[in-house]
């Protein structure tokens, strides 16, 4: 999905997986894509129930207000074994981190903030919190819940495969593409994944002309074919795969990524001290 830049209120795994895209390259788009593809106004039959992100310890539930509107909930989790680890990791001679009464507050001077948290099967919820949303019909969507700054927004549809065109802040086109497999939700979007992208420019010249507009930020303006080719490069774009589960699977996935719990939360509150400092020179 298209990623926020304001971390202030934002939970705390999440911040980890925002602020690893901020400042990414990206590539945008003339027009919505692809261009000579049927608009639709209904949402894929697929947008409904809950999800986990896999490489992440979030889920994703879909609340559908009707069959042209929905609001996409996040909710992050922890071991509670892992939460001393995380709150030791975070501490230094400028912040202060402990956990009360089931919230952990992070102190840097006359910074505090406050990260809820419900104790449920011995792991510990952040609180269940809008993420995106989309209204077909009326034609925007929302990333941002504090702002809540409605952008442009077309859906489009192509074998069974759905398109996202999102309008970005350089009024340029940001791309979202979601298949529907094995009750899992592969998505693409615009982000570039490949970190020689810039060395490899010209390579991708030869599908389509792509134009740095900005740092960092790319513009092109492919016919069909040229874009179904970028799409067909494996290492462009950013990938991301949503697993379907229910109470029994959603505890059979979850167990398999465990293992990196620790590292993970540890590079996030790396992260999370640098968010801290950032935001108090703001």
């Amino acid at each position: 999905m298209s990623v926020k830049t304001n971390i202030q209120n934002q939970p705390f795994l999440l911040l980890w997986v925002m602020l690893s895209f901020f400042g990414c390259t990206k590539l945008l788009f003339e027009n919505p894509v692809p261009n000579k593809v049927e608009i639709v106004l209904v949402l894929p039959e697929f947008f409904h129930g809950k999800f986990l992100k896999l490489g992440e310890q979030t889920y994703y539930e879909f609340e559908r207000i009707n069959e042209k509107h929905c609001i996409i909930y996040s909710t992050e989790w922890i071991q509670k074994d892992s939460i001393n680890s995380l709150i030791e990791s975070a501490k230094n001679d400028s912040t202060s981190v402990e956990l009360r009464e089931s919230t952990i507050i992070i102190k840097e001077k006359d910074t505090v903030q406050k990260i809820k948290l419900r104790l449920k099967n011995n792991r510990y919820y952040t609180e269940k919190k809008p993420a995106y949303e989309l209204n077909l019909e009326k034609g925007y969507f929302i990333d941002d819940f504090d702002t809540q700054h409605k952008k442009n927004a077309v859906l489009k549809v192509y074998e069974q495969r759905y398109f996202l065109n999102i309008l970005d802040n350089e009024e340029k086109w940001f791309a979202i593409w979601l298949e529907n497999k094995n009750d899992s939700l592969i998505i693409h979007n615009s982000s570039i994944s490949d970190k020689s992208f810039k060395d490899n420019l010209d390579y991708y010249n030869d599908i389509t002309k792509i134009d740095e507009i900005e740092d960092k930020t790319y513009l092109a303006n492919p016919s069909d074919i040229e874009f179904f080719k970028l799409l067909e490069e494996p290492s462009l774009f950013n990938k991301e795969i949503w697993v379907r589960v229910n109470d029994k699977r959603q505890w059979k996935i979850t167990g398999t990524i465990i293992g990196i719990s620790i590292l993970v939360l540890f590079i996030l509150f790396m992260v999370l001290r640098t968010s801290i400092d950032k935001n108090r020179l703001t």
